[in-house]
């Protein structure tokens, strides 16, 4: 009776064990595939010539989260910009909405930031104290140009100083070599499918089953 009951206590206490590493073996396969997918959404991004900036929008999380050694962890994936990310993974037309306008605004590298967005034309026009000059884009119809003219403001406080009347009254023209491009104007963007993550999804599932495989073998082996 006293050997039967030491050969179940070592038997439970091996069970623990085993249990414990088994649960290690996996969350440590998750880490391992959460770095790996991390990299491959980012470099799907990067590869699309869409910039660092939105690579950087796909995050990753481990469930449960707590750090307690799970038997089935999970893995997610997901973007900051949900939006975005939908839009050049389906590809997607945009348009203003009703009673937004025409056009969309697209800002050039001139405009401003205000924040971490460019400014919106009104916002340029009210920091650079003039109206937006609009010009059709040469051999794109439908599409205008607007700038501004870069020797305005400071004409704008010399007339002002000496006593002028309302803002560009009476100003000459502005020359076409004093116009910098702030906004091309479109009636609609058409973005095409330019990712391809929904496609990493068996593989990093595949590569997952290994990870853990392989890190609870690990595990077992230390006991």
């Amino acid at each position: 009776m006293q050997i039967a009951a030491e050969a179940i206590g070592d038997l439970a206490k091996f069970a623990d064990a085993a249990g414990l590493a088994i649960r290690m073996g996996a969350m440590r396969g998750a880490q391992r595939t959460r770095a790996a997918g991390k990299v491959q959404v980012r470099q799907d991004v990067r590869r699309a010539g869409l910039g660092d900036r939105l690579a950087n929008t796909w995050r990753d999380q481990i469930y449960p989260s707590s750090g307690n050694p799970s038997w089935h962890p999970a893995v997610l994936f997901y973007s900051k910009a949900p939006v975005i990310i939908s839009a050049f993974t389906d590809g997607a037309t945009i348009t203003r909405k009703p009673g937004e306008g025409v056009f969309l605004a697209i800002p050039t590298d001139k405009v401003p930031s205000r924040g971490r967005k460019p400014m919106t034309p009104v916002e340029v026009e009210a920091t650079f104290d003039q109206d937006l000059i609009f010009r059709p884009s040469p051999g794109n119809p439908g599409v205008v140009l607007a700038f501004i003219d870069r020797t305005l403001r400071r004409r704008l406080s010399t007339y002002r100083r000496k006593g002028g009347a309302a803002a560009g009254r009476n100003l000459p023209a502005a020359k076409e070599k004093n116009l910098v491009l702030m906004f091309v104007m479109v009636r609609q963007v058409t973005l095409r499918k330019r990712l391809h993550w929904p496609d990493l999804v068996s593989p990093l599932a595949a590569l997952h089953l290994q990870n853990t495989a392989e890190e609870i073998s690990r595990e077992l082996r230390t006991l």
